[in-house]
């Protein structure tokens, strides 16, 4: 992001809600459609999303403290980094839209989106995004 910082450029954070992880609708890779994408992707591994629930919760827990779902705290600590920043979280619902567009009118103590840095600091986030299968497919 200091490229984009540096040039004056845009930056597209794209899935800042880690393709609904941050939801907790998925607590086993069972809980994914038989067809869902996902399936393929070693952060929704059931060992990946069992260790990355001990982060959830704890995210949860703050969203909480504030009176927010975690997902708007996710997309609002992502806004918060840099300057420049559009998410584009996935929207499959007009409920989702709403509460993910909620987000653009909040104002979070500053102290709240440390909490989070401090938790990441401490908790590695478990799996890769992309299965190295598909990066040599996309030739990255």
């Amino acid at each position: 992001m200091n490229t984009c910082e540096t040039n004056g450029i845009v930056f597209i954070a794209y899935s800042p809600i880690s393709r609904g992880l941050l939801s907790a609708q998925y607590k086993t890779s069972a809980d994914l459609g038989h067809n869902d994408f996902r399936r393929t992707l070693p952060r929704f591994s059931d060992e990946a999303i069992e260790k990355n629930y001990v982060i959830f919760k704890k995210i949860e827990e703050i969203a909480r403290s504030v009176g927010i779902t975690p997902t708007q705290l996710a997309i609002s600590w992502v806004i918060n980094r840099r300057e420049n920043i559009i998410t584009i979280p996935g929207i499959k619902t007009l409920k989702y839209l709403k509460e993910n567009s909620a987000v653009n009118s909040m104002v979070l103590p500053k102290n709240i989106f440390e909490s989070i840095n401090d938790i990441l600091s401490v908790y590695e986030i478990f799996g890769k995004r992309y299965s190295d299968t598909m990066l040599r497919e996309y030739g990255l």
